[in-house]
C-alpha cells in the first residue's frame, strides 16, 4: 500500500498560489516530492478554499476549425409509380375431403399421411387416408395446404 501525501497548511498555501498563477495539476506535483497529479487533484477538491480557486480552464492549443460550406438543399421530387400489372387469379381452393380416419399401418404407399386429429399425449394419430398427389405423401387438397420443399433447391 502507498503511503498518502499529507499536506501541510504551508503546502496548501503554496498550491493556492500556483492555482492562481494558472498552473496545471501536474506542474503543481512537480513542486512537490513524492506527490502525484492525482494527490494534487484531490487536495484541491477537498479543500473548499482550493476548490473555490479551482483549475485554469485551457482551451488547449488546436486551432480553429474551418466553416465547412453549407451543402445545397435540393428539392425532393416523387418517383412516378409503375403501373400495377393484374395479378393472376386465385387458384379457386379445392374442397376439404372427409377424412378416413385410418392408422399409419393402416396406409399403403398410395394414400395420404395427413394427421387429421389432434393427438393427446400416448394417444393414437389418425390420417387421411384419400388418394395422394403424383408427387410427395398427401392428398392434392393437403398438398395444397402443406410447405413442400423440392429437393433441387435445398
Amino acid at each position: 500500500m502507498r503511503e498518502t501525501f499529507l499536506w501541510s497548511s504551508t503546502d496548501k498555501d503554496r498550491i493556492a498560489e500556483l492555482l492562481v498563477a494558472g498552473l496545471s495539476a501536474s506542474k503543481i506535483a512537480a513542486h512537490f516530492t513524492g506527490a502525484s497529479r492525482n494527490a494534487v487533484i484531490g487536495v484541491v477538491y477537498r479543500d473548499k478554499r482550493l476548490k473555490a480557486i479551482g483549475f485554469a480552464r485551457v482551451s488547449g492549443f488546436s486551432k480553429p476549425k474551418p466553416e465547412q460550406p453549407k451543402p445545397e438543399t435540393y428539392a425532393w421530387t416523387r418517383r412516378p409509380r409503375r403501373a400495377r400489372t393484374p395479378s393472376t387469379p386465385a387458384k379457386p381452393a379445392l374442397p376439404a375431403p372427409v377424412s378416413r380416419e385410418m392408422l399409419l399401418h393402416e396406409l399403403d404407399g398410395k394414400q395420404c399421411k395427413w394427421p387429421t386429429n389432434d393427438v393427446p399425449k400416448g394417444g393414437v394419430f389418425l390420417f387421411c387416408g384419400h388418394p395422394r398427389a403424383e408427387q410427395g405423401p398427401y392428398c392434392p387438397y393437403h398438398r395444397s395446404r402443406a410447405r413442400v420443399v423440392d429437393s433441387v433447391d435445398r
